[in-house]
C-alpha cells in the first residue's frame, strides 16, 4: 500500500463515515488471494467533508461531477447515517457547513 501512497489508517476516522457505509462498499481490486474493497464515492466525500484539512476538501471537489447527489444528501442528513456515527453535535455542525458549501458550489453542475 505504501508503494501506491494508500493510507491504511482509516479506523482512526471511522466516525467520519456514515453509519451504514459497509452496505455500500465496492470491490476495488480482485486479487488471487485477497480482494480489496473501498467505500462508495459518496461515503468518501462525506468523510472528506468532515475533515478540517484543505487537501481533503479539494479531494471532494475533484469528484463532484461523479457524485450521486440524492445518495449524498441521504448520507449527510439522514438520522441513521452520519448523524448516527459522528462524535458530537459540534463536529456534525462543522460538517454541515462544509456540506452546504459543497452543495451550493457543485450541485448545479449535475446534468
Amino acid at each position: 500500500m505504501e508503494m501506491y501512497d494508500m493510507n491504511g489508517h482509516v479506523n482512526a476516522y471511522i466516525n467520519h463515515f456514515p453509519f451504514n457505509y459497509e452496505d455500500r462498499i465496492e470491490l476495488f481490486w480482485a486479487g488471487q488471494k485477497v480482494d480489496f474493497y473501498i467505500a462508495s464515492l459518496e461515503d468518501i466525500v462525506i468523510s472528506k467533508l468532515c475533515s478540517y484539512r484543505g487537501d481533503d476538501l479539494e479531494d471532494a471537489n475533484l469528484v463532484a461531477n461523479y457524485v450521486d447527489w440524492d445518495l449524498l444528501e441521504k448520507l449527510a442528513l439522514g438520522d441513521n447515517e452520519l448523524k448516527a456515527s459522528i462524535l458530537n453535535d459540534r463536529i456534525y455542525n462543522d460538517f454541515l457547513y462544509n456540506y452546504n458549501n459543497y452543495v451550493k458550489r457543485f450541485r448545479l453542475c449535475e446534468d
